[in-house]
């Protein structure tokens, strides 16, 4: 449960992504504009808030948190632009959203093997 509102004015109006791992099926992307700090619950933050009063760690220390993570935390941006380059080129909206799919089913089809002890093809 998320105990800190932001208000959407507070929030960035653009999203800039560094893509991980560009064709693994374990890569995923960060986003530049948010945190992760070491709270158990809420520990999403956008750079504007650059330290945490609960756990003390800073934005500077601590990396920067995954875009899935923080499209769950603040669904509403994903009305606003993202940008993501990897390396010179520069990948679209959709794109990057075909890269957050597979990577969700690729880990929910090694999570269910590992769980259920299933062998899967």
């Amino acid at each position: 449960m998320n105990t800190t509102t932001h208000h959407m004015s507070e929030l960035p109006t653009r999203l800039t992504l560094e893509n991980h791992g560009t064709r693994s099926p374990d890569a995923f992307y960060t986003v530049d504009e948010f945190w992760d700090c070491d709270c158990d619950e809420d520990s999403i933050r956008p750079k504007s808030e650059p330290h945490c009063q609960k756990c003390n760690c800073t934005a500077d220390d601590s990396p920067d948190s995954r875009l899935h993570d923080v499209l769950d935390r603040f669904p509403e941006l994903v009305k606003v632009p993202w940008t993501c380059h990897v390396g010179q080129f520069r990948e679209d909206r959709n794109h990057v959203i075909h890269n957050m799919i597979e990577y969700i089913c690729h880990n929910t089809k090694k999570d269910l093997e590992r769980r259920y002890d299933l062998v899967t093809y």
